[in-house]
Protein backbone atom coordinates (compact mmCIF):
# COMPACT_ATOMS: atom_id res chain seq x y z
CA UNK A 1 0.00 0.00 0.00
CA UNK A 2 1.49 3.12 -0.80
CA UNK A 3 2.59 5.63 2.32
CA UNK A 4 -0.63 7.65 3.57
CA UNK A 5 -1.38 10.86 3.43
CA UNK A 6 -2.89 13.59 5.68
CA UNK A 7 -5.92 15.91 4.64
CA UNK A 8 -3.10 18.42 3.81
CA UNK A 9 -1.16 16.21 1.49
CA UNK A 10 -4.10 15.56 -0.80
CA UNK A 11 -4.59 19.08 -0.88
CA UNK A 12 -1.24 19.45 -2.27
CA UNK A 13 -1.58 16.56 -4.66
CA UNK A 14 -5.35 17.62 -5.76
CA UNK A 15 -5.22 20.73 -5.96
CA UNK A 16 -1.37 21.63 -6.74
CA UNK A 17 -0.11 18.27 -8.22
CA UNK A 18 2.85 18.59 -5.56
CA UNK A 19 3.19 15.90 -3.34
CA UNK A 20 4.16 16.56 0.05
CA UNK A 21 7.68 16.17 1.78
CA UNK A 22 6.07 14.55 5.13
CA UNK A 23 6.40 10.84 3.96
CA UNK A 24 9.70 10.75 3.02
CA UNK A 25 10.08 6.88 2.77
CA UNK A 26 8.57 7.46 -0.59
CA UNK A 27 8.86 10.49 -1.56
CA UNK A 28 12.18 12.03 -1.10
CA UNK A 29 12.86 15.52 -2.40
CA UNK A 30 9.76 16.35 -2.54
CA UNK A 31 8.70 19.68 -2.06
CA UNK A 32 5.40 21.57 -0.52
CA UNK A 33 3.69 24.18 -2.83
CA UNK A 34 5.38 27.67 -1.51
CA UNK A 35 2.72 29.07 0.32
CA UNK A 36 1.68 25.97 1.80
CA UNK A 37 4.87 25.52 3.71
CA UNK A 38 5.01 26.14 7.43
CA UNK A 39 5.07 29.02 8.90
CA UNK A 40 7.73 30.21 11.45
CA UNK A 41 5.32 30.21 14.82
CA UNK A 42 7.08 32.56 17.90
CA UNK A 43 7.59 30.50 21.05
CA UNK A 44 4.89 30.31 23.79
CA UNK A 45 5.13 33.09 26.06
CA UNK A 46 4.16 31.35 29.50
CA UNK A 47 2.97 28.30 30.76
CA UNK A 48 -0.40 28.76 32.29
CA UNK A 49 -0.30 24.89 34.23
CA UNK A 50 2.54 22.73 35.94
CA UNK A 51 3.80 19.95 33.77
CA UNK A 52 3.63 16.93 35.72
CA UNK A 53 6.35 14.27 35.31
CA UNK A 54 6.80 12.20 31.56
CA UNK A 55 5.87 8.39 32.44
CA UNK A 56 8.93 5.92 31.98
CA UNK A 57 8.45 3.18 29.23
CA UNK A 58 6.95 0.35 29.38
CA UNK A 59 6.79 -3.35 27.82
CA UNK A 60 3.54 -3.58 25.62
CA UNK A 61 1.68 -6.55 25.44
CA UNK A 62 -1.44 -7.51 23.40
CA UNK A 63 -4.90 -7.81 24.55
CA UNK A 64 -7.12 -10.95 23.07
CA UNK A 65 -10.18 -9.01 23.70
CA UNK A 66 -8.69 -6.39 20.54
CA UNK A 67 -6.11 -7.10 19.48
CA UNK A 68 -4.53 -3.71 20.29
CA UNK A 69 -1.34 -2.97 22.00
CA UNK A 70 -1.71 -2.04 26.03
CA UNK A 71 0.97 -1.04 28.69
CA UNK A 72 0.92 -4.51 31.04
CA UNK A 73 2.72 -2.99 33.69
CA UNK A 74 2.03 0.64 33.21
CA UNK A 75 0.12 1.19 36.48
CA UNK A 76 2.67 1.82 38.84
CA UNK A 77 5.29 3.46 36.68
CA UNK A 78 2.13 6.41 35.60
CA UNK A 79 1.04 6.96 39.05
CA UNK A 80 4.58 6.94 40.91
CA UNK A 81 5.32 9.14 37.99
CA UNK A 82 2.25 11.97 38.76
CA UNK A 83 2.72 11.42 42.77
CA UNK A 84 4.99 14.46 43.09
CA UNK A 85 2.33 16.62 40.71
CA UNK A 86 -0.64 16.63 42.15
CA UNK A 87 -2.79 14.34 44.42
CA UNK A 88 -6.19 15.51 42.55
CA UNK A 89 -4.67 14.20 38.81
CA UNK A 90 -3.42 11.43 40.63
CA UNK A 91 -6.67 9.57 41.80
CA UNK A 92 -8.27 10.67 38.59
CA UNK A 93 -5.56 8.92 36.54
CA UNK A 94 -5.55 5.88 38.71
CA UNK A 95 -9.22 4.96 38.48
CA UNK A 96 -9.30 5.86 34.33
CA UNK A 97 -6.57 3.74 34.10
CA UNK A 98 -8.09 0.70 36.06
CA UNK A 99 -11.20 1.22 34.52
CA UNK A 100 -9.74 0.66 31.10
CA UNK A 101 -7.08 -2.28 32.19
CA UNK A 102 -8.91 -4.51 30.03
CA UNK A 103 -9.02 -1.60 27.33
CA UNK A 104 -6.33 -0.96 24.39
CA UNK A 105 -4.89 2.36 25.11
CA UNK A 106 -1.43 4.27 26.59
CA UNK A 107 -2.09 7.17 28.68
CA UNK A 108 0.24 9.87 28.76
CA UNK A 109 -0.42 13.19 30.73
CA UNK A 110 0.88 16.40 29.74
CA UNK A 111 0.41 19.98 31.27
CA UNK A 112 -0.65 22.55 28.61
CA UNK A 113 0.58 25.59 27.30
CA UNK A 114 -1.98 28.31 27.07
CA UNK A 115 -1.05 31.91 25.05
CA UNK A 116 -3.74 34.43 24.67
CA UNK A 117 -2.47 36.08 21.37
CA UNK A 118 -3.21 39.60 19.69
CA UNK A 119 -5.67 39.07 16.95
CA UNK A 120 -6.68 41.10 13.40
CA UNK A 121 -10.23 41.25 12.47
CA UNK A 122 -10.91 42.26 9.14
CA UNK A 123 -14.52 42.82 7.45
CA UNK A 124 -14.51 41.82 3.95
CA UNK A 125 -18.34 42.80 3.45
CA UNK A 126 -20.04 40.24 0.87
CA UNK A 127 -18.12 37.46 -1.44
CA UNK A 128 -18.38 37.52 -5.43
CA UNK A 129 -19.88 34.63 -6.95
CA UNK A 130 -17.25 33.38 -9.27
CA UNK A 131 -17.31 31.07 -12.18
CA UNK A 132 -15.75 28.54 -11.34
CA UNK A 133 -17.80 26.72 -8.70
CA UNK A 134 -16.85 23.31 -6.85
CA UNK A 135 -12.85 23.15 -6.94
CA UNK A 136 -11.35 20.32 -5.01
CA UNK A 137 -13.95 20.29 -2.12
CA UNK A 138 -13.24 19.37 1.03
CA UNK A 139 -15.03 19.58 4.41
CA UNK A 140 -19.03 19.73 4.46
CA UNK A 141 -21.46 20.83 7.27
CA UNK A 142 -25.27 21.69 7.67
CA UNK A 143 -26.35 25.19 7.71
CA UNK A 144 -28.67 26.65 9.52
CA UNK A 145 -30.93 28.01 6.25
CA UNK A 146 -31.71 24.14 5.88
CA UNK A 147 -28.84 23.82 2.99
CA UNK A 148 -25.36 21.94 3.16
CA UNK A 149 -22.13 24.38 3.32
CA UNK A 150 -18.80 23.17 2.55
CA UNK A 151 -15.00 24.07 1.72
CA UNK A 152 -13.38 24.54 -1.48
CA UNK A 153 -9.63 24.05 -1.46
CA UNK A 154 -9.27 25.74 -4.81
CA UNK A 155 -6.45 24.95 -7.57
CA UNK A 156 -3.66 26.74 -9.09
CA UNK A 157 -6.06 29.32 -10.89
CA UNK A 158 -8.20 30.40 -7.63
CA UNK A 159 -7.31 30.40 -3.85
CA UNK A 160 -10.37 28.09 -2.86
CA UNK A 161 -13.81 29.73 -1.94
CA UNK A 162 -17.07 28.57 0.63
CA UNK A 163 -20.03 26.73 -1.26
CA UNK A 164 -23.58 26.35 -0.63
CA UNK A 165 -25.90 23.06 -1.86
CA UNK A 166 -29.48 22.94 -0.90
CA UNK A 167 -31.30 19.52 -0.89
CA UNK A 168 -32.76 19.85 -4.40
CA UNK A 169 -28.47 20.58 -5.74
CA UNK A 170 -28.67 23.71 -6.29
CA UNK A 171 -25.03 24.91 -6.00
CA UNK A 172 -23.71 28.48 -4.97
CA UNK A 173 -20.59 29.52 -4.15
CA UNK A 174 -18.63 32.57 -2.50
CA UNK A 175 -15.22 33.42 -3.28
CA UNK A 176 -13.13 36.75 -2.12
CA UNK A 177 -10.26 38.40 -0.64
CA UNK A 178 -9.53 36.55 2.82
CA UNK A 179 -10.70 33.04 1.87
CA UNK A 180 -7.25 31.12 1.18
CA UNK A 181 -7.80 26.97 0.74
CA UNK A 182 -10.46 26.76 3.32
CA UNK A 183 -10.19 23.22 4.91
CA UNK A 184 -12.49 22.49 7.54
CA UNK A 185 -16.39 24.41 8.26
CA UNK A 186 -18.47 24.56 11.33
CA UNK A 187 -21.57 26.10 12.09
CA UNK A 188 -20.93 28.55 14.68
CA UNK A 189 -23.13 29.67 17.76
CA UNK A 190 -23.81 32.75 15.96
CA UNK A 191 -25.54 31.14 13.29
CA UNK A 192 -22.61 32.23 10.93
CA UNK A 193 -20.04 29.22 9.16
CA UNK A 194 -16.58 29.55 10.67
CA UNK A 195 -14.08 27.99 8.32
CA UNK A 196 -10.19 27.33 8.74
CA UNK A 197 -8.26 29.02 5.78
CA UNK A 198 -5.29 25.88 5.70
CA UNK A 199 -3.19 28.59 3.38
CA UNK A 200 -3.92 31.44 4.82
CA UNK A 201 -3.08 31.44 8.40
CA UNK A 202 -6.35 32.36 9.73
CA UNK A 203 -10.41 31.48 10.71
CA UNK A 204 -12.80 32.75 8.30
CA UNK A 205 -16.95 33.59 8.64
CA UNK A 206 -19.30 33.83 6.51
CA UNK A 207 -22.82 34.39 7.13
CA UNK A 208 -25.69 33.14 5.09
CA UNK A 209 -25.85 36.00 3.13
CA UNK A 210 -22.42 35.89 2.02
CA UNK A 211 -21.13 38.16 3.81
CA UNK A 212 -17.12 37.59 4.88
CA UNK A 213 -15.22 38.40 7.87
CA UNK A 214 -11.60 37.44 8.75
CA UNK A 215 -9.49 36.61 12.14
CA UNK A 216 -5.76 36.22 11.86
CA UNK A 217 -3.79 36.15 14.94
CA UNK A 218 0.09 35.41 15.55
CA UNK A 219 0.96 31.29 15.89
CA UNK A 220 -1.71 30.50 13.53
CA UNK A 221 -0.08 28.76 10.77
CA UNK A 222 -1.76 25.82 8.64
CA UNK A 223 -5.49 25.59 10.74
CA UNK A 224 -7.39 22.72 9.63
CA UNK A 225 -10.09 21.10 11.71
CA UNK A 226 -12.69 23.40 13.36
CA UNK A 227 -15.87 22.41 15.63
CA UNK A 228 -18.30 24.48 18.00
CA UNK A 229 -17.42 24.39 21.64
CA UNK A 230 -19.49 23.60 24.65
CA UNK A 231 -18.86 27.45 25.85
CA UNK A 232 -20.36 28.90 22.34
CA UNK A 233 -16.56 29.84 21.32
CA UNK A 234 -14.86 27.72 18.29
CA UNK A 235 -11.91 25.23 18.64
CA UNK A 236 -9.67 24.76 15.58
CA UNK A 237 -6.52 22.12 15.06
CA UNK A 238 -3.28 24.05 13.49
CA UNK A 239 -1.17 20.74 11.72
CA UNK A 240 2.38 23.16 11.40
CA UNK A 241 2.38 25.44 14.90
CA UNK A 242 3.69 22.60 15.28
CA UNK A 243 1.75 21.15 17.38
CA UNK A 244 -1.25 23.12 18.35
CA UNK A 245 -4.89 23.99 18.37
CA UNK A 246 -6.71 27.12 19.45
CA UNK A 247 -9.75 28.62 20.43
CA UNK A 248 -11.63 31.91 19.04
CA UNK A 249 -14.55 33.68 20.34
CA UNK A 250 -17.17 34.76 17.66
CA UNK A 251 -15.68 38.40 18.72
CA UNK A 252 -12.48 36.91 17.25
CA UNK A 253 -10.02 36.66 20.51
CA UNK A 254 -7.88 33.61 19.89
CA UNK A 255 -6.09 31.20 22.55
CA UNK A 256 -3.50 28.97 21.32
CA UNK A 257 -2.24 26.07 22.99
CA UNK A 258 0.11 24.14 22.51
CA UNK A 259 1.68 20.63 24.13
CA UNK A 260 4.55 18.38 23.63
CA UNK A 261 1.89 15.54 22.95
CA UNK A 262 0.01 17.74 19.65
CA UNK A 263 1.16 15.92 16.81
CA UNK A 264 0.03 17.41 13.42
CA UNK A 265 -3.35 17.88 14.68
CA UNK A 266 -6.44 17.27 11.74
CA UNK A 267 -10.15 16.45 12.91
CA UNK A 268 -11.77 18.14 16.22
CA UNK A 269 -14.79 17.58 18.24
CA UNK A 270 -16.48 17.62 21.75
CA UNK A 271 -16.98 15.01 23.75
CA UNK A 272 -20.08 14.56 25.53
CA UNK A 273 -17.91 14.79 29.13
CA UNK A 274 -17.33 18.52 27.32
CA UNK A 275 -13.55 18.01 26.56
CA UNK A 276 -11.84 18.60 23.23
CA UNK A 277 -10.51 15.34 21.76
CA UNK A 278 -8.58 15.45 18.80
CA UNK A 279 -7.00 13.49 16.30
CA UNK A 280 -3.59 14.00 15.93
CA UNK A 281 -2.52 12.55 12.16
CA UNK A 282 1.41 12.50 13.77
CA UNK A 283 3.86 11.75 11.11
CA UNK A 284 5.35 8.30 9.85
CA UNK A 285 7.62 7.55 12.68
CA UNK A 286 5.15 8.51 15.41
CA UNK A 287 1.77 6.94 13.57
CA UNK A 288 -0.44 9.40 15.99
CA UNK A 289 -2.68 9.19 18.90
CA UNK A 290 -5.73 11.03 20.25
CA UNK A 291 -5.56 13.82 22.42
CA UNK A 292 -7.99 15.05 25.48
CA UNK A 293 -7.73 18.28 26.33
CA UNK A 294 -9.99 18.21 29.57
CA UNK A 295 -11.99 21.02 31.48
CA UNK A 296 -9.49 21.16 34.11
CA UNK A 297 -6.74 22.27 31.55
CA UNK A 298 -4.99 19.01 31.00
CA UNK A 299 -3.97 17.00 28.03
CA UNK A 300 -4.23 12.77 27.95
CA UNK A 301 -3.02 11.35 24.42
CA UNK A 302 -3.96 8.19 24.06
CA UNK A 303 -1.74 5.66 21.44
CA UNK A 304 -1.15 1.94 20.41
CA UNK A 305 0.57 0.07 17.87
CA UNK A 306 -2.63 0.17 15.76
CA UNK A 307 -2.88 3.78 15.22
CA UNK A 308 -1.75 5.02 11.92
CA UNK A 309 -2.91 8.98 10.96
CA UNK A 310 -6.32 9.27 12.53
CA UNK A 311 -7.33 12.22 10.78
CA UNK A 312 -11.67 12.06 11.52
CA UNK A 313 -13.11 12.38 14.75
CA UNK A 314 -16.71 12.85 16.34
CA UNK A 315 -18.84 11.64 18.88
CA UNK A 316 -21.18 8.48 18.28
CA UNK A 317 -24.49 7.48 19.06
CA UNK A 318 -23.36 5.27 22.29
CA UNK A 319 -21.51 8.56 23.58
CA UNK A 320 -17.97 7.35 22.64
CA UNK A 321 -15.48 9.17 20.78
CA UNK A 322 -14.97 7.85 17.27
CA UNK A 323 -12.48 8.41 14.58
CA UNK A 324 -10.93 7.58 10.90
CA UNK A 325 -7.78 5.36 10.95
CA UNK A 326 -6.35 6.90 7.81
CA UNK A 327 -3.03 4.92 7.53
CA UNK A 328 -4.28 1.73 9.12
CA UNK A 329 -7.47 1.49 7.06
CA UNK A 330 -9.34 0.70 10.10
CA UNK A 331 -12.34 2.79 12.54
CA UNK A 332 -11.57 3.84 15.65
CA UNK A 333 -13.48 4.12 19.19
CA UNK A 334 -12.52 5.38 22.51
CA UNK A 335 -14.82 5.79 25.59
CA UNK A 336 -14.24 8.92 27.69
CA UNK A 337 -12.59 6.45 30.02
CA UNK A 338 -10.09 5.43 27.58
CA UNK A 339 -11.22 1.99 26.25
CA UNK A 340 -10.13 1.41 22.95
CA UNK A 341 -11.00 -0.87 19.50
CA UNK A 342 -9.85 -0.43 16.04
CA UNK A 343 -12.92 -2.08 13.77
CA UNK A 344 -11.88 -3.18 10.29
CA UNK A 345 -13.83 -4.75 7.37
CA UNK A 346 -13.71 -4.77 3.98
CA UNK A 347 -13.81 -1.56 1.84
CA UNK A 348 -12.10 0.41 4.38
CA UNK A 349 -9.16 2.44 2.47
CA UNK A 350 -7.66 5.12 3.92
CA UNK A 351 -10.95 6.22 5.76
CA UNK A 352 -10.76 10.50 5.82
CA UNK A 353 -13.67 11.86 7.95
CA UNK A 354 -16.81 10.79 9.94
CA UNK A 355 -19.76 11.53 11.55
CA UNK A 356 -22.80 10.18 12.94
CA UNK A 357 -25.84 9.07 10.73
CA UNK A 358 -29.40 9.22 11.17
CA UNK A 359 -30.11 5.43 11.61
CA UNK A 360 -27.99 5.45 14.97
CA UNK A 361 -24.57 4.40 13.00
CA UNK A 362 -21.47 5.86 11.93
CA UNK A 363 -20.75 6.67 8.40
CA UNK A 364 -17.56 7.73 6.79
CA UNK A 365 -15.62 8.53 3.71
CA UNK A 366 -12.98 6.35 2.12
CA UNK A 367 -10.60 8.36 -0.22
CA UNK A 368 -8.76 5.60 -1.19
CA UNK A 369 -11.53 3.39 -2.28
CA UNK A 370 -13.83 5.87 -3.34
CA UNK A 371 -16.77 5.02 -1.75
CA UNK A 372 -18.76 5.44 1.82
CA UNK A 373 -18.61 3.17 4.45
CA UNK A 374 -21.25 2.69 7.47
CA UNK A 375 -20.29 1.10 10.60
CA UNK A 376 -22.27 0.01 13.75
CA UNK A 377 -21.51 0.36 17.01
CA UNK A 378 -21.19 -3.01 17.23
CA UNK A 379 -18.84 -2.81 14.84
CA UNK A 380 -20.32 -4.39 11.37
CA UNK A 381 -18.93 -3.02 8.46
CA UNK A 382 -20.89 -2.08 5.18
CA UNK A 383 -19.33 -0.28 2.24
CA UNK A 384 -21.44 1.67 -0.51
CA UNK A 385 -19.92 2.45 -3.94
CA UNK A 386 -21.40 4.43 -6.74
CA UNK A 387 -20.92 6.69 -9.80
CA UNK A 388 -19.44 10.31 -8.56
CA UNK A 389 -17.65 8.46 -5.81
CA UNK A 390 -14.29 10.00 -6.44
CA UNK A 391 -11.94 10.71 -3.81
CA UNK A 392 -14.30 11.77 -0.91
CA UNK A 393 -13.37 13.87 1.83
CA UNK A 394 -15.88 15.52 4.34
CA UNK A 395 -19.04 13.83 4.94
CA UNK A 396 -22.08 15.09 7.60
CA UNK A 397 -25.94 14.39 8.10
CA UNK A 398 -28.01 16.32 6.05
CA UNK A 399 -31.45 18.39 7.02
CA UNK A 400 -33.09 15.59 4.75
CA UNK A 401 -31.71 12.77 7.03
CA UNK A 402 -28.92 11.45 4.28
CA UNK A 403 -25.59 11.91 4.25
CA UNK A 404 -23.76 14.14 2.18
CA UNK A 405 -20.00 13.83 0.99
CA UNK A 406 -17.41 16.21 -1.03
CA UNK A 407 -15.59 14.02 -3.91
CA UNK A 408 -11.97 16.04 -4.23
CA UNK A 409 -11.09 14.44 -7.40
CA UNK A 410 -14.18 14.90 -9.44
CA UNK A 411 -15.37 18.27 -7.60
CA UNK A 412 -18.67 17.48 -7.05
CA UNK A 413 -20.79 16.97 -3.69
CA UNK A 414 -22.50 13.46 -3.26
CA UNK A 415 -25.45 12.54 -1.32
CA UNK A 416 -26.27 8.77 -0.20
CA UNK A 417 -29.00 7.56 1.42
CA UNK A 418 -29.17 5.51 4.50
CA UNK A 419 -30.38 2.27 1.59
CA UNK A 420 -27.17 3.15 0.03
CA UNK A 421 -29.01 5.01 -3.00
CA UNK A 422 -26.25 7.64 -4.57
CA UNK A 423 -26.75 11.27 -6.30
CA UNK A 424 -24.09 13.24 -7.25
CA UNK A 425 -24.31 17.20 -8.23
CA UNK A 426 -21.44 18.22 -10.20
CA UNK A 427 -22.48 22.00 -9.95
CA UNK A 428 -20.47 23.44 -13.23
CA UNK A 429 -22.62 26.90 -13.81
CA UNK A 430 -22.81 28.94 -10.84
CA UNK A 431 -26.32 29.24 -9.94
CA UNK A 432 -28.27 31.79 -7.05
Amino acid sequence: MAAARTVDERVNEAAFGIPSQKHKRSLPGQQRASYLRPRTAPEPAGIMSPRPPRAQACPIGRTPSCGLSLPVACLGTVTSAVTAWERQAKEVLVQRLRRSVVGCVVLALDGLIAVPVASAATRLGAASRPTAVISVPAYITTGPDGALWFTNLGNKTNRGSIGRITTSGKVTVYAGRGIDAPAGIALGPDGALWFTNSAGGSIGRITTSGKLSDFSATGIANPIGITRGPGGDLWFTDAYNPGSFGLISTGGNIIIHTSKYIDDPAGITIGPDGDVWVANAGTSATKGSIAQLTTNGRIRVYTNSGLDEPLGITVGPDKAIWFTNYGGNSIGRITTDGEGRLFTGTGINEPDSITTGPDGALWFTNYGGNSIGRVTTSGRVTNYTGTGIDGPVGITTGPDRALWFTNSKNNSIGRITTGGKVTNYTGTKPQS
